[in-house]
């Protein structure tokens, strides 16, 4: 089936006063060291702060590193062969991963409410590719005095490709990349949004558009703006500024950052989830297709095939014996004639 219709949604912040942190790191396919930020990211912070917005800023020498606004890996960048990553442009090159997941719980404790509101009417067209977004930015506060600027991202995930890994992190051939940032449309230091002062009740438009390359899976593509406070002085590296909010949505879809999916003849639940034991996956399809259901690692390595056989329509549901399986998240993939419909598993 081929959607030529336009998709258009009005979206919110995902919490309107609620502070979505937002994490910038550069990694590479080259870098042995990434995949356990990567698992980091994945498995302990995203599912503590779900809401928690993630670029992954891949470096000039990694198979994603040719994208605009690349040179933001080399902002970002310590100097050394390990990854580095950005707190909301506010802290940065925290020693060990256990300090770093310390250090972002404690941003949200410290930081629980963004003076900054978000709001976005989004508009993309399948056809032609072109995505057209209208952001609505408000204070929060009575006054906020200082520059803001605003930046709109791309990122792309479920890419599987090729990744270098040293022991104890996991890479391989089958690894499957997420939060790829693919274009950083108003460069790295974005736009000004204001030179204050910004008052209450007095919310500033502005419309981006850009197209979603032919190369780019536009269902597995996101899109995310932030408000950062620029410090007084000359733009120089972005780890000197403040993000005040951030929203990321999906390109084809309504709002929301964990699951994608695809213009799909079926609708897919899974409960319990998070599962300690077995797990039901249910599908609902509204038409016969054909349907392939198997359960991934985050590393690409398939860990269970549950169906692979045309279906009529109606419900089925299907067990998944989670023994053996390790602690983590897992990714639900369901093929069907109409595309893909990919969501996360986490088993406790």
């Amino acid at each position: 089936m081929i959607c030529s219709l336009v998709v258009s949604f009005s979206l919110l912040a995902q919490n309107q006063n609620t502070r979505n942190i937002v994490i910038e790191y550069t990694t590479s396919t080259q870098c042995g060291g990434c995949p356990c930020l990567d698992s980091v990211l994945q498995q302990v912070v995203l599912i503590s702060h779900p809401q928690t917005i993630v670029l992954a800023c891949h470096t000039a020498w990694s198979h994603f590193g040719t994208y605009h606004g690349q040179t933001i890996s080399d902002s970002l960048n310590s100097g050394g062969g390990d990854p580095s990553a950005c707190i909301d442009r506010t802290i940065y090159n925290v020693d060990g991963f256990k300090a770093f997941v310390d250090t972002i719980d404690a941003r949200y404790n410290s930081a629980i409410e963004s003076p900054v509101k978000i709001d976005i009417v989004k508009n993309y067209n399948p056809s032609t590719r072109l995505l057209t977004i209208e952001v609505y930015a408000e204070s929060l506060a009575d006054t906020l005095n200082g520059l803001y600027r605003i930046n709109f991202v791309i990122v792309e995930g479920n890419i599987m490709f090729d990744q270098a890994a040293h022991p104890p992190c996991t890479g391989g051939p089958n690894y499957i990349h997420n939060d790829v940032v693919r274009n950083m449309v108003n460069d790295v230091y974005g736009d000004t949004l204001i030179n204050g002062p910004w008052t209450r009740n007095h919310p500033i438009n502005r419309i981006f558009t850009t197209l979603i390359d032919q190369d780019w899976v536009d269902h597995n593509c996101d899109f995310i703006v932030y408000v950062y406070k620029q410090k007084p002085g000359p733009l120089s590296k972005v780890i000197d500024y403040h993000i005040q909010q951030g929203v990321r949505s999906s390109v084809t879809g309504g709002l929301g950052t964990n699951d994608r999916k695809s213009d799909v003849s079926s609708i897919m639940k899974i409960f319990p989830n998070p599962a300690s034991s077995n797990t039901k996956i249910q599908l609902n399809l509204i038409q016969e297709t054909y349907a392939d259901l198997r359960i991934f690692s985050l590393d690409g390595k398939e860990v269970r095939s549950l169906v692979n056989i045309v279906l009529q329509k109606g419900e089925y549901n299907f067990e998944l014996n989670t023994e053996g399986l390790e602690k983590g998240i897992y990714q639900c993939i369901l093929k069907t004639d109409d595309g893909v419909d990919i969501k996360k598993l986490v088993i406790l």
